[in-house]
């Protein structure tokens, strides 16, 4: 084996590599370096030509052309000595460098399917953000009051359909007011204002789409919830959740019902024609 055509390769190949890989040179390492690299490219034409029969190495019958051939990764060394003369050592201008900042930025992008082009994952994902966060705040303005507002709602004008399944869940003209909005726990749920909440359990996750909002009479802190069931599913490249239309009928939950106490704001984005939110608060072991 240490007499072989392949250890001779192996010996050459390393003592090129330490000239390659260092990060000071002087004229004369440089030149020993091209000394070097022509001396490997010579035993690797070499290797070639005395292996070229061996099968699975040169032309076997289940590989296709010669994989001993010299590739052009290889006939770049010939190259190296220019730019270390041009640029300096190598590891000072190699592409890990550039490298290691996109491994920064793919820790941060969290969960992105672009590798390699990472900061337009995380352009795309933070301008979702941005958008759905200005919609929001500026949809907040136009609601600082603390309590509740009153709606359009007249009972008389229900449709039946609602009205028995608002009288089925306790809901009536004599115990709660239908409001365009009202606030719990310090956040204000909107009816129809494009509002999402998350209800269920803890091991499933629902989302419904805020219909219509209802006070208690007698306790402002109890509050009941018209919500049309939607789908949704987690864009992974995106790091937030997309929903679509049901035809599920709707149906009615209280404060009890939410596994997240803050309703969220959806953002329709025309790009690619999705209705998405983000989560803010994750409780713990629910499933999404």
């Amino acid at each position: 084996m240490f007499g072989s055509l392949a250890w001779k390769m192996y010996l050459v190949l390393k003592r090129m590599i330490e000239y390659v890989v260092a990060k000071v040179m002087t004229t004369t390492d440089v030149d020993e370096m091209f000394e070097w690299i022509k001396v490997y490219l010579d035993v690797r034409i070499e290797f070639r030509d005395e292996y070229r029969n061996e099968k699975g190495l040169g032309n076997g019958p289940k590989v296709k052309g010669n994989v001993l051939n010299i590739k052009p990764k290889e006939y770049f060394l010939s190259l190296y000595k220019y730019h270390v003369e041009q640029g300096g050592p190598l590891p000072l201008v190699e592409t890990n460098i550039a490298e290691s900042k996109n491994g920064e930025m793919r820790r941060f992008s969290q969960k992105a399917n672009q590798t390699k082009n990472v900061l337009k994952t995380i352009g795309d994902r933070t301008a979702r953000k941005y958008a759905m966060e200005m919609w929001a705040e500026n949809r907040r303005e136009e609601f600082q009051g603390n309590g509740s507002v009153k709606s359009d709602w007249t009972w008389s004008k229900v449709p039946q359909e609602l009205f028995q399944l608002l009288f089925d869940n306790g809901i009536t003209s004599a115990t709660f007011h239908c409001v365009a909005s009202a606030t719990w726990l310090g956040f204000t749920f909107r009816a129809k204002d494009n509002m999402v909440l998350l209800y269920g359990n803890a091991r499933k996750m629902k989302v419904g789409r805020l219909q219509h909002v209802f006070v208690n009479k007698m306790d402002n802190n109890n509050l009941k919830f018209v919500v049309k069931p939607v789908q949704h599913h987690f864009i992974e490249k995106l790091g937030c959740f997309s929903i679509s239309e049901t035809e599920t009928a709707d149906i009615v939950i209280d404060t009890s019902r939410l596994i997240s106490s803050r309703p969220l704001e959806t953002y329709y984005f025309e790009e690619t024609n999705e209705t998405i939110f983000n989560i803010y608060e994750n409780p713990v072991g629910f499933i999404v």
